[in-house]
């Protein structure tokens, strides 16, 4: 088989997987919006892809209900919320798929980002980096090692776990103050134009407990 026709089954197989049940054009659309990394993704398990679309789906309606939470700091680009996206989202595919592939979709993902900055294409309002990706890595991990210590559990127990990680300081987010300004190391405030469309810059990652100034 030539990986031209293999890649056509492939591909076919998705949209077969996408067109069946509801929603079969929405679905579609989503899947053709993916990045390369992330496609390629779904070419490898085109039999959990639904699945998997459905749960990401979910994790992001749970993470803006947590926007306001009063237990996070309301930072949807690199803050406390930023952190519940990722953990909360590798958790809950943790619970239903397994860990080593929803892992990979993970990776996949932050690859699609570091194509999407090289496109200029925005993710949540700016522009991904190096050290959002980073990030995103990092707390991805926490969910899956949340969800392997934790099988089973429900989705209000899911959520309690996960804002305990990120409030005991076992998940990462970029250093920032009270105003939301990004800082250093030395904890110097970043301007926007130094940091903002460079993939590598000043911003950091410090512990999920960080105390802002």
């Amino acid at each position: 088989m030539t990986s031209t026709f293999h890649k056509f089954v492939l591909v076919m197989a998705c949209v077969s997987v996408f067109s069946s049940g509801y929603a079969q054009q929405g679905r579609l659309k989503k899947f053709f919006g993916l990045s390369s990394p992330e496609r390629r993704w779904v070419y490898a398990h085109p039999f959990i892809t639904i699945k998997t679309l459905k749960l990401s789906e979910h994790a992001a309606e749970i993470t803006r209900e947590q926007e306001k939470s009063p237990d996070l700091d309301g930072y949807g680009n690199g803050g406390q919320v930023d952190a519940f996206r990722h953990c909360f989202w590798m958790a809950s595919l943790c619970q239903e798929i397994k860990e080593k592939k929803a892992l990979k979709l993970g990776v996949a993902h932050e690859k699609g980002n570091e194509k999407d900055f090289k496109k200029r294409q925005y993710e949540e309002g700016v522009l991904p980096d190096m050290i959002a990706n980073t990030m995103d890595l990092c707390n991805n991990q926490i969910g899956a090692g949340l969800s392997r210590e934790n099988p089973g559990v429900n989705e209000e127990t899911l959520i309690f776990l996960v804002k305990a990680a990120i409030t005991s300081g076992r998940c990462k987010i970029i250093k920032s103050d009270s105003n939301g300004d990004f800082l250093d190391a030395d904890g110097k405030i970043i301007k926007y134009e130094d940091w903002h469309g460079k993939w590598v810059n000043a911003r950091c990652l410090v512990s999920s407990d960080h105390k802002v100034n």
